[in-house]
C-alpha cells in the first residue's frame, strides 16, 4: 500500500456536477477505521445526562434535510442550503453567489466535540450555523461504552511502515495518543486535517521470520511494536488426531525437531498445515511439506531425507565406475561419477500403503 491508500489522498471522482472527471480528497483504510473508534473514545467520555451525540444529531439532520432538500441554515448575518451531502463532506450553496463549497464531516464532528478549536477562516460562521442546528436537536441516548478496536496489518514488513504510515508513525507510540499526557496531533497534508490516534486503538502486524525481507526491517517498525513470537502449538485440539497411523501433534513436532537441528528455530512449520488436514496427509505434504522443505534447503535433498526419512527421499545408486557421463578427458570425472544423487519420492507417486510406510519410516 501507499500513504495515498493508508491514510488518504487525492482520488479522480466523477460525481461532480455532469460527470465529468474532478478530483477529491479522499479518506484511507486507516483514517476511515481510526475515525470510527476516536468517535467511541470520544462519545464514551462525554457520554451524560442531557448531552447529545453527534451521530445521533447528524442521523437526525440527513432524516430532515431528507424530507426538505431547500432546508436553509442560518448563520449570524445569512444562511446557505446544503446541496449534498457525501461520506465525508458536505456541499453547500451560499445565499449569493454561483460558486459551490465543502465542509468537513470530520471537521465537524471535532468542532461539536470541542476537540479542535474553531480557527478563524472564511468557513467558519458556516460550521458554526451547522453546529447550532445540530445542537437543537434533543436526542436521548443511553451511555456509549468503551471498546477496544483492533487494525490488523498482514505481512506488515512488505511495505516501507515508515513512508506508508508518515507522520502518523510517532503517532501511534502509546504515550502520542490522544488523551495521554504528552499526546500530540498532525496536519494532514491533503486535507489539512488535525488528526490523532485514540488510546484504543490496537495495532496488529504479522510476519513470517523465516521471510528474507525481515532482515532489513524498518528501524521506524521495530522501535514502536512489541515483538511476540507465534511458535507452533502442538496442543491444538485440531492436532490430537490420528492421520495414516500416525499421531499429527507428534508428526509435527517431530519434522520441526530436525528443521531446528538443520537451520533454526525461525524457520519450523506452522500448525495451520495439519489443522487443515481432514481425512488424509497427501495434499499436505505433496503441497505444502515438500515445497517448503525445498525452497528451505535450497535442493539439498540428503538434509530433506533427514527431515522426512527414507520413504520421501531416496539415495540413486550408480554403478561404482560405470560409464555415467559422455566420453570426455576431464580430470574430476571419476570424483563426480561417485557422488551421491538423492531422488523426492511424492505422495502423488505413492500407493496408499508406500505413502503410509513413508510416514512410518519418518517418525522412526
Amino acid at each position: 500500500m501507499s500513504y495515498e491508500d493508508f491514510i488518504e489522498g487525492i482520488k479522480p471522482t466523477t460525481e461532480t456536477q455532469g460527470g465529468s472527471l474532478g478530483y477529491e480528497v479522499r479518506d484511507g483504510v486507516f483514517k476511515n477505521f481510526s475515525e470510527t473508534v476516536r468517535s467511541n473514545w470520544e462519545e464514551s467520555k462525554l457520554d451524560r445526562a442531557g448531552i447529545t451525540l453527534f451521530d445521533d444529531a447528524w442521523s437526525a439532520f440527513i432524516e430532515e434535510w431528507e424530507t426538505d432538500p431547500t432546508l436553509q441554515i442560518k448563520t449570524q448575518r445569512s444562511s446557505f442550503t446544503i446541496t449534498d451531502i457525501r461520506s465525508k463532506a458536505i456541499a453547500f450553496q451560499k445565499a449569493t453567489g454561483t460558486s459551490a463549497h465543502t465542509l468537513s464531516i470530520n471537521t465537524l464532528r471535532e468542532f461539536f466535540y470541542q476537540t479542535r478549536p474553531m480557527t478563524q477562516h472564511g468557513l467558519k460562521s458556516y460550521y458554526q450555523g451547522l453546529l447550532d442546528k445540530l445542537r437543537d436537536y434533543k436526542v436521548s441516548s443511553e451511555s456509549t461504552p468503551l471498546k477496544n478496536f483492533v487494525f490488523i496489518i498482514d505481512e506488515i514488513n512488505r511495505g516501507n511502515v515508515s513512508q506508508i504510515f508518515g507522520e502518523l508513525i510517532t503517532l501511534i507510540e502509546d504515550s502520542k495518543r490522544l488523551g495521554a499526557p504528552e499526546h500530540l496531533t498532525a496536519t494532514l497534508p491533503y486535507s489539512g486535517d488535525e488528526f490523532g490516534v485514540p488510546p484504543n486503538l490496537y495495532i496488529l502486524g504479522t510476519m513470517n521470520t523465516a521471510d528474507r525481507s525481515v532482515e532489513a526491517l524498518d528501524t521506524a517498525l521495530r522501535r514502536r511494536f512489541s515483538f511476540t513470537e507465534m511458535p507452533p502449538v502442538y496442543t491444538l485440539l485440531g492436532l490430537q488426531r490420528t492421520l495414516h497411523g500416525v499421531n499429527l501433534a507428534e508428526l509435527l513436532r517431530t519434522i520441526n525437531m530436525r528443521i531446528e537441528k538443520l537451520l533454526d528455530r525461525d524457520h519450523l512449520i506452522g500448525h495451520s498445515y495439519f489443522l487443515e488436514a481432514r481425512s488424509d496427509l497427501h495434499s499436505v505434504f505433496q503441497n505444502k511439506i515438500m515445497p517448503l522443505l525445498q525452497e528451505y534447503f535450497f535442493g539439498d535433498y540428503g538434509k530433506i531425507g533427514l527431515v522426512l526419512g527414507g520413504g520421501f527421499v531416496e539415495r540413486v545408486q550408480h554403478a561404482r565406475g560405470g560409464n555415467v557421463f559422455a566420453e570426455f578427458d576431464y580430470d574430476e570425472a571419476s570424483d563426480l561419477a561417485d557422488r551421491l544423487v538423492y531422488r523426492l519420492h511424492t505422495p502423488d507417486s505413492m500407493s496408499p500403503a508406500e505413502f503410509d510406510q513413508a510416514l512410518r519410516q519418518l517418525m522412526g
